[in-house]
């Protein structure tokens, strides 16, 4: 997959402070919270630390204008991008 790099960047950034974010989310839409969450997919993305995964495996394009990603981690980094989205809306 390929990806923007500042779209790339702002993901990784906003993924550094999920768990914060999320707490902030919770606090402001307590009503239509548990309706927009899906609790597991948020635990997947803390526990198996899914942003250092997806730095560690990402690398340049050749003129360093886009991000490359394996497949493997595709879902993974679209699932990183659904929430870091949500939440900066919100904020």
């Amino acid at each position: 997959m390929k990806i923007d790099k500042i779209e790339y960047k702002r993901v990784i950034n906003g993924a550094g402070h999920l768990e914060y974010d999320l707490l902030q989310y919770l606090e402001k839409n307590r009503a239509t919270a548990a309706q927009n969450l899906k609790q597991s997919e948020i635990d997947y993305l803390l526990e198996k630390d899914i942003q250092h995964r997806i730095i560690q495996h990402a690398r340049k394009s050749f003129f360093g204008d886009t991000i490359v990603l394996k497949d493997e981690y595709t879902e993974d980094y679209l699932l990183l991008k659904k929430y870091t989205d949500m939440f900066q809306e919100t904020f």
